[in-house]
């Protein structure tokens, strides 16, 4: 991915740091000269776009903004993200020449990042490198699926408990309907807290928070925010890097980066930062049907989860799974772009296909994707895996293979791949498998060695019903 900046100050400090973090691997970056002047051709080639601006330094305001805003239609209709960060006297977005700029934020009004001028101190400095690099993560598809809040002096003012008036100021409020928006579109919302849970539910029983706390996971008690945080990452099934985190106190914050290097952490006592913060998000996000079903389905998994003290026999038995198998479904062509890039534990190749990829092989005789949907008597999952085969000189190779992770562990991947193989008479022979061992892969590695014995390759003989498959109703389409 390819970051460019725009400025007219001094930023290869913050770049550099952007450069080394690991939070960027895979991202370059480049900077500028320094200018005012900016055209469409400049940002060919670019994923995304920042701007980092000392408005003091222009003249001509009004025809500033004119430009900057076709510049920012032309972004919008490429695809093409972008932030735009500037220093003012005054607040451009609600000048009368701003055209209702989004993606902006002021770096200085009422001392949010800068104090005076342009320059840095350390304090400034860091939190302007951090809000850039969660708009990086922000922009970066598929990688943000957790927003966890950490709760008084964050989503209201006040300590509850403690304090006998608690307040929510206007940005509060906005930020209450935006999680509202962001949990209707899929994102994983949590709650993490040092309070009374009885507390908690009393006050937040209304309005948007009433919805907030019953559809978050909440770990609200005395234990300690970092235990909280990595129960949450072991229930969500996903990595530290696909959370962010709010929290107030700076101890906190400190001590939970310390823990979870690769965790996007941001200080929450600035409410305006995170309004912009999740305003970005809900633009860029659309409303996931998919991603929806996620949290209803981990808390299912806890029911699944005990049961699993039983035989696999006796555990299929008793969640009795439905399976429906799709053959080259062109309707499912967003859902297997969306596994292909979000799923890495079961991810047999780590090779990514975009929408375009996946039509040419839907297209073509030498490839057949397989999508699997999945329902128990605990919920529907929906579309959570796919299997890519290629066919070459009377030889077979399952290329790819994908399955949600929140549908590991009920003992169906190897169904998935014998059922296919078996209904399409592909068992004759060996089949090849494409494997790319990574970081994060380890379950797909060790359900083909318990199964097969082998990653490079499933011999004839291993392709064949198993006891458990009679208890899977199983349906091809």
């Amino acid at each position: 991915m390819r970051v460019k900046f725009y400025r007219n100050i001094f930023i290869e400090n913050i770049v550099k740091d952007l450069e080394y973090s690991s939070l960027n691997k895979g991202i370059n970056f480049e900077i500028s000269d320094y200018s005012n002047i900016f055209n469409q051709e400049m940002f060919k080639n670019y994923e995304i776009v920042f701007f980092i601006i000392d408005f003091t330094k222009i003249k001509n305001k009004k025809i500033y903004l004119k430009e900057i805003k076709k510049n920012f239609d032309y972004l919008k209709k490429k695809n093409i993200n972008y932030l735009f960060l500037y220093y003012s006297e005054n607040n451009l977005v609600a000048d009368k020449y701003s055209y209702n700029l989004k993606h902006t934020f002021s770096l200085n009004l009422k001392k949010k990042l800068l104090k005076k001028s342009i320059l840095f101190d350390n304090k400034s400095y860091l939190k302007l490198t951090n809000l850039i690099e969660i708009c990086l993560t922000i922009f970066t598809p598929y990688k943000l699926r957790v927003i966890a809040f950490d709760l008084d002096n964050t989503l209201w003012d006040g300590v509850i408990g403690e304090d006998t008036k608690i307040k929510i100021n206007n940005f509060q409020k906005k930020n209450l309907i935006l999680i509202n928006k962001l949990i209707e579109k899929g994102f994983l919302i949590s709650l993490i807290s040092k309070n009374n849970l009885i507390d908690v539910r009393k006050f937040m029983n209304k309005g948007y928070m009433k919805k907030i706390f019953n559809k978050s996971k909440k770990y609200i008690s005395w234990d300690d925010k970092s235990n909280s945080i990595n129960k949450l990452i072991k229930w969500s099934k996903l990595n530290q890097n696909n959370f962010l985190f709010f929290d107030d106190s700076e101890n906190e914050t400190l001590r939970i980066s310390h823990n979870f290097p690769k965790m996007l952490i941001s200080n929450a006592k600035d409410h305006g930062k995170i309004f912009f913060i999740l305003s970005i998000m809900n633009n860029l996000s659309k409303k996931n049907k998919v991603s929806s079903l996620r949290r209803i389905d981990l808390e299912n998994n806890e029911k699944r989860k005990k049961l699993q003290n039983e035989s696999i026999t006796e555990f299929i038995k008793s969640t009795s799974p439905k399976v429906v198998i799709f053959k080259n479904s062109t309707k499912q062509v967003n859902r297997i772009e969306e596994m292909s890039n979000k799923i890495n534990q079961f991810n047999l190749s780590d090779e990514r296909y975009d929408k375009k990829q996946i039509n040419s092989f839907l297209k073509s005789k030498a490839y057949d994707i397989y999508t699997f949907s999945l329902k128990d008597r605990f919920g529907d999952s929906g579309i959570i895996g796919y299997l890519l085969i290629y066919k070459f000189n009377n030889q077979i190779q399952i290329k790819d293979i994908k399955i949600s992770c929140r549908a590991l562990g009920r003992d169906l991947e190897i169904f998935f791949i014998n059922k296919v193989l078996m209904k399409n008479g592909l068992n004759k022979n060996d089949i090849i498998l494409n494997y790319k061992k990574t970081n994060r892969n380890k379950p797909v590695n060790n359900i083909l060695i318990k199964n097969f014995n082998n990653l490079k390759k499933i011999k004839k003989s291993k392709i064949k019903n198993l006891k458990y498959f009679n208890y899977v109703q199983v349906r091809f389409c």
